[in-house]
């Protein structure tokens, strides 16, 4: 979609043109200025609605502050919220912090729990997740 037709879908609430709309943002591309603030109420908006991959975006921008007040409690929950709705990089970066290599992006903000950490590598896993599939096979087989 162009510019005109995003902004046009992101106002009659579509959620994917919400996130579309911040990623360019985010990036300053097509059509868009370069702006995170906005950038991060756009993938709210969309988090909000339940998109699972905005919701892992809107853990990760109050992990690192970007276009938001850095919060690893509000980072925490987005995460964890992230994960239940299926995302699998949110998955495969809870087993990586419960099981305490603090994920690909480096949380570090759960206390380690080795049942979380493979309930949420068989999560990531299950969606045919290729890293978390090559994980739990290394796991399984002592390696």
């Amino acid at each position: 979609m162009n510019r005109e037709e995003l902004l046009a879908a992101a106002k009659n609430g579509d959620p994917n043109a919400e996130k579309q709309i911040a990623f360019r943002m985010l990036e300053g591309k097509q059509g868009f200025t370069k702006d995170e603030a906005t950038a991060f109420k756009w993938m709210l908006s969309s988090a909000n609605k339940g998109d699972a991959s905005a919701q892992f975006f809107t853990a990760s921008n109050y992990f690192t502050g970007k276009g938001v007040a850095k919060s690893n409690m509000l980072a925490a929950q987005w995460l964890l919220k992230s994960a239940e709705s299926g995302d699998k990089f949110a998955q495969f970066d809870l087993h990586q912090e419960y099981d305490g290599h603090w994920g690909i992006g480096g949380w570090k903000i759960f206390r380690r729990d080795l049942k979380k950490a493979e309930y949420w590598l068989g999560k990531a896993a299950a969606q045919g997740f290729l890293v978390a599939t090559e994980h739990k096979k290394r796991l399984h087989s002592g390696q």
